[in-house]
């Protein structure tokens, strides 16, 4: 979970008020956060937060806008996207870099760059670009000294030799080419623009080199030192909505230290979901309807319209509609948000502002014994034999990696369920099969002797589109050798051993799979029916994960094989 780190001074000048460390503790529940500490000799504290859903609160501005507005205070950010903004820049965007289509920008003027309000806004690009952006590969941040520039401002495709400049932390120009190969950021993010002949490079009207996105800044422009009272920060990447709430966060930030920010109008030649010129930031508020008697159903409690709304106005909503007669209650969050999915969204915004004092406790009023789930006493079965055997059990999320879950497994196209608005890459799909949470393991555990014996039972969720909901909850088990000898006949004896055991036979037919190696892999069948897959891992899967070894494994439907026990009896 993001931890934000600042100085508890600072923090109290945002709030508008005076907060020890043990005061803050009280509110920090309204920010689903966590103090992980505070060092008093140098005022340093640490807040975490316990959810991913709002990057607007992974900024020090953030954590200090929500508390305030609970608190009674009215940020300045509020007065964002006024009718009256001027724009005062434009961007031109090149159609030619189609693998990173997007760009914007904003314009903040006077406002005081100090150390800490520095340090605060490089740990904000670095939490934005990192989650949000997917260590930048969906979005890069970029800020500038507006004083260096002129506009209009061009995001433009060139050659990777086509011309040089001096980045940030070099002494002497160097091209695009040369920056991916020699520089620290070019080798650490060179994976983003590999074999793109054409590079991204920002400049502005007089051809002087802003950046080299979403790589590393030039010293010319974008170098931002203390005591700069002018910026020009900017955004690119390939998720659009993602690169319109970055920018309108750092204008909420930037508003909220005093600074006055201008609009870009930034000019495509491609169609974006908010048409060919957009003007940034955006006023794009989410907006969503509820009810007293939702609260009611969700919640158990009785709060009237007129008492969620005012609940809701001091989270931050805009209450846009109150409507007595159907019981409905229109409500649009500030435009530094995105979360808002659902009315039950609404209604855990209300539910945080209450408290838990507002509910009641109440003992059951009726008696029930329960009993354990059959599926759950079959794969507590089928983990006691697989521990047997000798093998180490591991436990791992269900949300997942979708790169690690289908790229590096070879099957970049595969079609797995993905969450609408991710806001960490970590947790950005649900996994449809086990074996990769093994070879996340596996590859972690390179220090530890061999052989590595390790399986999972677990849940996966896989696509159905005969479903309701277009997919559907499957339990399943995968096991993994990897060890200097391990091989097909390994892993196929623990498969025919768990199926002794269960008083079961299968049946292999071959059939290749590209996380296994072409002609060592298989299908795996019981009774007739398809169960799953067995093999030697491929060598690119196992240099994907930097496994050093040889490994085999399978992975079968649970689900399946206690129905084939329930019928045979």
């Amino acid at each position: 979970m993001p931890t934000i780190t600042c100085k508890l001074k600072d923090l109290n000048q945002l709030v508008g008020q005076v907060l020890s460390p043990e005061t803050l503790e009280q509110h920090i529940s309204l920010i689903k956060g966590e103090i992980k500490g505070y060092e008093s000799a140098t005022d340093e504290l640490k807040i975490e937060l316990l959810d991913t859903n709002r990057p607007d609160l992974w900024t020090i501005e953030g954590i200090a806008r929500q508390l305030g507005i609970c608190l009674g205070q009215q940020p300045a950010a509020f007065q964002l996207c006024h009718a009256d903004m001027p724009v005062t820049g434009d961007m031109i965007v090149d159609e030619r870099l189609d693998y990173r289509p997007y760009a914007g920008a904003i314009i903040v003027r006077n406002v005081e760059i100090t150390d800490d309000f520095l340090i605060g806004m490089i740990q904000t690009q670095e939490k934005l670009a990192n989650n949000l952006g997917r260590y930048r590969k969906t979005l890069s941040i970029g800020i500038y000294d507006l004083d260096q520039m002129t506009f209009p401002v061009h995001y433009k495709a060139i050659g990777r030799s086509e011309l040089s400049f001096v980045p940030l932390d070099w002494d002497v120009p160097m091209t695009p080419d040369e920056i991916l190969q020699k520089h620290a950021k070019g080798i650490e993010y060179a994976p983003i623009l590999k074999d793109q002949t054409l590079v991204p490079i920002l400049v502005d009207s007089a051809g002087s080199v802003m950046s080299f996105p979403p790589i590393i800044n030039s010293r010319a422009s974008g170098e931002v030192k203390i005591g700069l009272r002018n910026l020009f920060i900017e955004a690119t990447g390939t998720n659009f909505m993602h690169l319109i709430l970055a920018l309108n966060i750092f204008a909420a930030d930037m508003t909220d230290r005093g600074g006055k920010v201008e609009a870009v109008k930034v000019h495509y030649k491609i169609d974006t979901p908010l048409g060919r010129d957009v003007v940034m930031p955006v006023d794009y508020r989410l907006r969503n309807t509820v009810s007293s008697a939702m609260l009611k159903q969700w919640l158990g409690i009785d709060v009237t319209l007129d008492k969620m709304a005012e609940l809701l106005k001091t989270y931050g909503y805009r209450i846009e509609k109150i409507d007595q007669e159907k019981d409905e209650l229109a409500v649009a969050v500030p435009i530094w948000r995105q979360d808002l999915l659902h009315p039950v969204d609404i209604l855990e915004d209300v539910a945080i502002q209450l408290g838990y004092s507002a509910f009641t406790p109440e003992m059951p009023g009726y008696f029930t014994v329960g009993k354990i789930d059959p599926a759950v006493t079959f794969e507590d079965r089928i983990r006691d034999i697989i521990l047997a055997f000798g093998y180490e059990e591991v436990i791992s999320n269900i949300l997942c990696n979708r790169e690690e879950f289908a790229v590096m497994v070879r099957e970049p196209d595969r079609p797995i369920v993905e969450i609408i608005n991710p806001m960490n890459i970590k947790f950005a799909a649900l996994r449809d099969r086990i074996l990769p949470s093994l070879l996340r393991v596996e590859r972690d555990s390179s220090q530890a002797p061999y052989p590595h014996r390790i399986f999972e039972t677990g849940e996966v969720t896989v696509r159905d589109e005969s479903s309701p909901t277009g997919c559907r909850t499957r339990l399943r088990i995968a096991v993994l050798i990897a060890d200097r000898e391990a091989e097909f006949s390994h892993i196929h004896s623990c498969l025919e051993s768990l199926l002794f055991s269960l008083g079961l036979s299968s049946r292999l037919i071959q059939e290749d799979t590209p996380v296994f190696l072409p002609g060592r892999a298989a299908r795996i069948t019981v009774s007739d029916e398809s169960l799953g897959w067995i093999g030697e891992l491929h060598p690119e899967v196992l240099e994907n994960y930097s496994i050093g070894m040889p490994s085999a494994a399978f992975e079968l439907d649970l689900d399946l094989l206690r129905s084939i026990l329930n019928r045979s009896g």
